[in-house]
């Protein structure tokens, strides 16, 4: 089953995460364990990232979603039959205009989960990266960086 991006699943996620942040354990751990429950779902990852760049939600909550996308990534990148090759390279499509056009909390987050990618991927599958990087770099916009 694919979780597809839009704004029934985004709200879900955003309202488990929320749970996640809760003060009581019984609350926290029932949204951890959806969290769980949801791994290997096509699409996650990428329900993540976009949760984490929408400004309707609120910073706590883009920030979980984040670095829960970072973790899912650092724990399944070479799995394949969690993130298929297509939810990877949609990925790959995607992260550097993400980490550019997110608050800077949330772009460390994005630089982090980069790097893990970069690392396992760069250059061999990953050849696209540096020139991407490159021209986007050539902002005015110094805080974007």
């Amino acid at each position: 089953m694919e979780l597809e991006i839009n704004e029934k699943n985004l709200n879900t996620l955003a309202s488990i995460l929320q749970s996640s942040l809760a003060p009581e354990k019984a609350l926290r751990q029932h949204a951890e364990q959806s969290i769980l429950g949801m791994k290997g779902k096509k699409g996650l990852s990428l329900l993540f990232l976009r949760l984490g760049q929408l400004d309707q939600y609120p910073l706590d909550i883009r920030s979980a979603a984040t670095l829960a996308f970072k973790n899912y990534v650092k724990d399944n990148w070479e799995e394949d039959q969690v993130l298929v090759t297509e939810e990877k390279a949609q990925i790959k499509e995607v992260i550097v205009d993400v980490m550019l056009n997110v608050p800077p909390s949330i772009r460390k987050i994005i630089c982090a989960a980069l790097s893990i990618i970069a690392v396992k991927e760069f250059p061999q599958h990953w050849q696209e990266l540096l020139p991407k990087l490159i021209e986007r770099l050539k902002v005015n916009d110094w805080n974007k960086i």
